[in-house]
Parts: C-alpha cells; sequence; structure tokens
C-alpha cells in the first residue's frame, strides 16, 4: 500500500478544487510508481495533494484513504471495470467538487487568484508537453485575456515597458519558471533522443495574453 503523505493544509471546502493539472476528482488516476489505482475524492489547491479511494479488485475500497501529491498520479494504462454503483458514486464526487469550486470561485478573492495561477500555469505545461511531444521547433499558442491583477505577479511584467518577456537558456533565466510550472516541464526523453525548450516567449496584445515556445532536439548518437 502506498504510504499516505499528511497534507500540511488539509482540504477543506474553501480550498478544494474539481481538477488541477489535468487530474479530475471523481475520476480514476494510476501511481507512476507501482500502477495502484486511485479514485480521486478531493483535490487541494493550497496544497496540490489529493486524497482519494484504492481500487481494489475492480472495486473502491473506501474503508481506505490514501493522499498524495498529485504530480505522483498518471492516466490509466488498463481502467478497471468498475460496477455501476461505484460508478454513480465517482459522477456525485465529480458533480459536488464542481459545485464546490463554483462556490469558492465567487466567495474568496485569493481563491480566484491561486486559481487564475494554476489554471494559466497548467495550460502553459500542457501546450509545452505538446510541442515538445510533435518535436515542433516553434509552437505558437494563445492564453486568452490578460489578468493583470494576477498575470503581472506571476510572470514579473505588466507589459507596459515592453509587449512581451522572454525565458531561455541565451538569458540564462529560463529556470525562472521552475516555481510556476515545476520540475521537468522543459525536457522531454524518448529512447535515445531528448527535446528540450530553449525559449519561452510571452506576449500581451490588445489585452491578450499569448505565448511561443522554441525547442531544440539532442540525438545520442551510440559509437
Amino acid at each position: 500500500m502506498i504510504v499516505n503523505n499528511s497534507d500540511p493544509h488539509p482540504a477543506s471546502e474553501g480550498n478544494i478544487v474539481a481538477q488541477m493539472f489535468g487530474v479530475e476528482c471523481g475520476s480514476l488516476y494510476e501511481f507512476a510508481s507501482c500502477g495502484l489505482v486511485l479514485a480521486v475524492t478531493c483535490i487541494n489547491l493550497l496544497t496540490q495533494m489529493v486524497t482519494g479511494w484504492p481500487v481494489v479488485n475492480d472495486s473502491l475500497d473506501e474503508q481506505s484513504m490514501v493522499n498524495t501529491p498529485l504530480s505522483r498520479l498518471q492516466p490509466l494504462t488498463r481502467p478497471p471495470q468498475l460496477t455501476k454503483l461505484d460508478d454513480e458514486k465517482l459522477l456525485q464526487i465529480k458533480r459536488e467538487k464542481k459545485e464546490q469550486t463554483k462556490k469558492n470561485l465567487a466567495s474568496s478573492l485569493d481563491y480566484r487568484r491561486l486559481y487564475r495561477k494554476i489554471s494559466v500555469a497548467s495550460f502553459i505545461k500542457q501546450e509545452i508537453s505538446k510541442a515538445l511531444d510533435k518535436r515542433h521547433r516553434i509552437h505558437r499558442f494563445d492564453i486568452g485575456l490578460f489578468d493583470p491583477d494576477v498575470d503581472a505577479k506571476t510572470f514579473g511584467s505588466n507589459f507596459e515597458a515592453s509587449s512581451y518577456i522572454r525565458f531561455s537558456y541565451k538569458l540564462k533565466n529560463l529556470d525562472m519558471l521552475d516555481e510556476l510550472l515545476g520540475g521537468s516541464w522543459d525536457i522531454l526523453l524518448r529512447d535515445n533522443v531528448t527535446i528540450f525548450a530553449t525559449c519561452v516567449t510571452l506576449r500581451c496584445k490588445d489585452g491578450m495574453l499569448s505565448a511561443t515556445i522554441h525547442s531544440a532536439t539532442f540525438v545520442v548518437v551510440a559509437s
């Protein structure tokens, strides 16, 4: 059994979020380390910890509760065949957590700011992963409307002095995005090939935020 990781700020209604970094409450995922399947029942926006029931013999083990960092979960390789009753329980959890997230967004400014920051980070990381996976040397994408209340602090610029900011190996500031995007966001290893992001440019034009990713490929040739 996975050792439970204690959450320094246990989830309460005020810091619950329905979805984060591709993981959604009421859905099934597995641990990258051992393949154990977990039904996620709660995600803590503040700590990025998830709580859930393990799936044993195609059934939800509601007598056990697992707490773990969200980053340890990955998509299922083989979905279990749950009973109709278990499927209904997960669907109910999904509905409840979405409703709670809406309430939190409507009632708390701090929650809205953190939610915005994490949502933008999740989308950028997803697009970078897509670009590296497809080996796009240049990949541009739109993020959406610029939120000066949150985005200026997140990226360290209000885009008034310049319409863009750049993070790159050449400028030696690419690691400034580590805190926002997490570890290993800029690299993809595949067999003897390494694809990595070399530059991220964020641009704000007419109140709209966009990004351009440049990447490079390094191939190890066997001697």
